[in-house]
């Protein structure tokens, strides 16, 4: 089992983690859980102990709020308390 692992984690150049090489013994037949392929990974010294962390997608940066229209020029011309003049 521990070579059939090293031999997936090698032909993936080292980017697999338990999850990935458990997909790729499964599609070779072996029946394994997906526990004994991270025990067996960190026993090997081969498994990584955190996740990838999620790219950010936005700024991060507290959200401005627009300024009200009279403050950017814009002035209400002919409507009065939504009545036309």
């Amino acid at each position: 089992m521990k070579d059939a692992i090293g031999q997936a984690f090698a032909d993936a150049k080292g980017a697999y983690g338990h999850r990935r090489v458990l997909a790729v013994l499964l599609r070779r037949g072996w029946r394994v859980s997906k526990k004994t392929v991270l025990k067996l990974m960190r026993t090997m010294g081969t498994a990584n102990s955190s996740r990838r962390r999620s790219r950010r997608t936005g700024s991060g940066g507290p959200r401005s709020t627009p300024k009200p229209p009279t403050s950017r020029g814009i002035t209400a011309l002919g409507v009065s308390h939504g009545r036309q003049l």
